[in-house]
């Protein structure tokens, strides 16, 4: 199962790469864009990595009950700490869409406002690690994943409402760059939201991996 879950992180990683020219033209159509520029930029690799990471923790429960052996309930922590990150992350793009929005110039201009707004999302990831946990306090592993896998899909939703105007009034303003920070909330929102279908698309590929490896679809 765990070379079922490591073709699922390879999917998704090679989903996000795929998306990424895609979602850049739609959302800064008209312009001139180097993709030498985009796929050279160390925060978009390290964006990648961060994200593939998440899904890879969020694979953990799926892979044990798998198995067929008991998911032990410390399992959890992991899919509690990648959906901490994730909502961390959903509130740190909406802060920068609106914060964009707001300021009708280049948003964080002012280095307070970057480290404010990173304070911010880490504190988020925090608190959301936090009351995740308590939540899930006796409940079933694969109930919890569930859980979040759907409070994510929501968030990215929310993300969305959010992103979207943000994006259409930034990409009207006469300033250089205009929408970065908008798109990035859009970005965001389609990463984690397809991070969230991971685990179920697992169990499909799982499923698969059993019929055609009956012997080794334990390991």
């Amino acid at each position: 199962m765990k070379r079922v879950a490591l073709v699922v992180v390879l999917l998704y990683a090679a989903a996000l790469v795929a998306l990424t020219w895609p979602l850049l033209r739609v959302s800064f159509w008209g312009e001139s864009l180097d993709l030498a520029d985009i796929f050279g930029a160390g925060y978009y690799w390290l964006f990648l990595a961060l994200m593939v990471a998440g899904q890879a923790l969020l694979l953990v429960v799926p892979v044990q009950a798998a198995s067929r052996r008991p998911v032990p309930q410390r399992s959890v922590i992991w899919p509690i700490l990648a959906s901490g990150l994730m909502a961390g992350g959903l509130v740190l793009a909406a802060i920068a869409a609106v914060t964009e929005l707001v300021q009708t110039s280049h948003a964080f201009d002012k280095a307070w406002q970057g480290w404010s707004a990173l304070g911010i999302g880490a504190v988020t990831w925090l608190v959301w690690s936090v009351l995740f946990h308590r939540a899930s306090r006796g409940s079933n592993p694969e109930d919890v994943l569930a859980r979040h896998c759907r409070l994510m899909i929501q968030g990215s939703i929310l993300e969305f409402l959010v992103a979207v105007p943000t994006h259409i009034v930034a990409r009207h303003r006469n300033y250089c760059c205009a929408g970065v920070y908008t798109f990035a909330g859009i970005a965001v929102g389609t990463a984690v939201m397809l991070l969230a279908y991971g685990p179920a698309v697992f169990v499909l590929v799982a499923n698969r991996w059993r019929k055609l490896h009956p012997i080794s679809a334990s390991r």
